[in-house]
């Protein structure tokens, strides 16, 4: 988790290129527990959802989590999170990303359908319209990002402003601190 939306929804990101596990049961309950840091982060009235990022860059079929994690994923977002997405990034989708959603859509919730956005690494230009979807899932460009997060609350390896690199003893200090 690391910086907020214009909102003031926390942003958590998912990055499974970095996961070095095969356990995926432990990996959805490490999801879930930053969920709840998530939740317990949120500001304000106005805050009840969070914005979460997930990143394919690198990942391929060979690495990527098997479908039926993905959709754990996706029924834990549903049924024990409900209304709390507030909107999803999915950056850098490859074709068989593509293809997973037009799959699985039948299978979610169309508001959480409508919530999901796949950013087009390649498209710099924002869209005429950041709300533009493709059968309920949203297609924005990379610049259209900014209509939701500020560049300085987004990091930098997506266009944002905020350095940040991954450590550990820094992770688990920021995110113990989260009652």
């Amino acid at each position: 988790m690391k910086g907020f939306d214009r909102n003031g929804r926390p942003i958590l990101y998912l990055i499974p290129a970095r996961e070095n596990s095969k356990n995926y049961d432990r990996m959805l309950k490490f999801v879930v527990f930053n969920l709840e840091k998530a939740v317990k982060m949120m500001r304000g009235k106005n805050s009840e959802s969070l914005v979460i990022i997930v990143d394919y860059k690198n990942v391929s079929v060979l690495n990527a989590p098997p479908i039926s994690v993905s959709k754990r994923f996706l029924e834990i977002i549903g049924e024990h999170y409900p209304e709390r997405l507030g909107i999803s990034f999915i950056m850098n989708p490859t074709w068989y990303l593509w293809i997973f959603f037009k799959l699985l859509r039948p299978f979610l919730d169309p508001i959480t359908a409508s919530k999901i956005n796949l950013v087009d690494p390649n498209e710099k230009k924002e869209s005429k319209d950041a709300n533009s979807s493709t059968e309920g899932m949203g297609s924005v460009s990379a610049g259209d990002i900014f209509h939701y997060i500020a560049p300085d609350q987004l990091l930098e390896e997506y266009g944002g402003d905020m350095a940040w690199k991954w450590d550990f003893d820094s992770y688990w200090k920021e995110i113990s601190l989260i009652r």
